[in-house]
């Protein structure tokens, strides 16, 4: 009986123990799942430390060479930004999206925001996508500018950097004689012009390269117009007065990203000319390996912010001696806020 007893405190002894042992293996991991909880809790609390900046942006026009640095800085931007973007049918339907609150930021080419700002349009250009890289195009036949006089001129429209630079061709050469035509598109009137249809036309980077792998030297550059006029602003990055008022950390942001980017493909020109087929999917790597070379030897793309006092106030004087800005209201200050640029370059340095 004692043996029985003693066998039965024991059975219940083991029975409490295993009891105390499981509780304290239970406690043990439910304060593991409590800490690693604690951790992933911890780590998402860090993640939502980071505020995204997003931003909605208008390109003017379809996709072309011109875009790709910008475009490939969206694809991989820097931490706590997003930009979100659509390409529109023209460079006025592009204003007009950013003017009705649509978008918050777009591109198009300066005399067409200067126009805008003409009109009564409450914008500001606050930094430089891309340099006028538009060169005269014509038959080699036609060997000075001069011979352009009863020929045919053809531009993308009215109130375009297209139209401003024929009319200083046919301003400064006398040729009153001399046809214009609206043909929207640099592809497409390149392509006029080797039909015969049209006797010149300004013409983008890719389009020269085209025509000259496709027709050989039945064409030349006549006019080489950023060598003429070097301090005319290209297509220019804009945005509404109340959005820069409102967002100057955004739009400081956005000018960083996309300074940083330019310097990229500068100090890393082949991470351009790989990922171009992103964005440019129909067009052969040897004539974007060509592009990109051409762009960057060129300096078409400014790492700086391509806006200055200086070549602001030659941009818009030179748009009104072309007749394009009909009031004299137009002034440096009213279309151009140099401020974001140049905070950003005080972080970044110049180059």
């Amino acid at each position: 009986m004692k043996w029985i007893q003693k066998r039965s405190v024991l059975f219940v002894l083991s029975i409490i123990l295993t009891v105390v042992l499981l509780s304290a293996c239970g406690s043990s991991n439910n304060n593991q799942a409590s800490n690693n909880q604690g951790s992933n809790d911890e780590n998402s609390n860090d993640s939502e430390k980071v505020e995204v900046t997003e931003i909605k942006m208008a390109y003017p026009s379809t996709p072309d060479f011109t875009d790709v640095a910008s475009l490939l800085v969206w694809d991989n931007p820097p931490e706590g930004l997003k930009v979100n973007y659509e390409f529109m049918a023209k460079a006025d339907i592009a204003i007009q999206g950013v003017v009705q609150g649509n978008f918050d930021i777009g591109a198009a080419p300066a005399i067409t925001v200067l126009s805008a700002i003409d009109s009564g349009m409450p914008i500001k250009i606050f930094a430089e996508q891309m340099k006028n890289e538009f060169a005269l195009l014509t038959p080699s036949t036609i060997t000075k500018p001069e011979d352009l006089q009863g020929k045919v001129m053809a531009i993308h429209g009215p109130n375009t950097l297209t139209d401003a630079l024929v009319r200083s061709t046919i301003q400064k050469y006398g040729l009153d004689k001399a046809k214009v035509l609206t043909i929207p598109g640099s592809e497409v009137r390149a392509q006029a012009l080797m039909k015969g249809e049209i006797d010149a036309t300004p013409a983008e980077i890719s389009d020269v390269i085209n025509v000259r792998k496709t027709a050989g030297d039945k064409f030349h550059i006549l006019a080489a117009y950023p060598q003429e006029y070097p301090l005319v602003n290209g297509t220019v990055f804009f945005t509404t007065d109340k959005f820069l008022n409102e967002n100057p950390e955004k739009v400081k942001l956005f000018t960083k990203a996309i300074l940083e980017g330019y310097r990229k493909v500068y100090e890393d020109p082949n991470f351009l000319k790989q990922n171009a087929t992103k964005h440019l999917k129909e067009m052969d790597q040897e004539t974007i390996n060509e592009l990109a070379d051409t762009y960057l030897e060129n300096k078409v793309l400014d790492v700086n912010g391509g806006i200055s006092k200086e070549g602001g106030e030659f941009t818009i004087n030179f748009n009104k001696e072309m007749g394009l800005l009909k009031s004299d209201t137009v002034t440096f200050d009213k279309v151009y806020n140099v401020s974001i640029v140049e905070e950003v370059l005080k972080e970044i340095g110049k180059k």
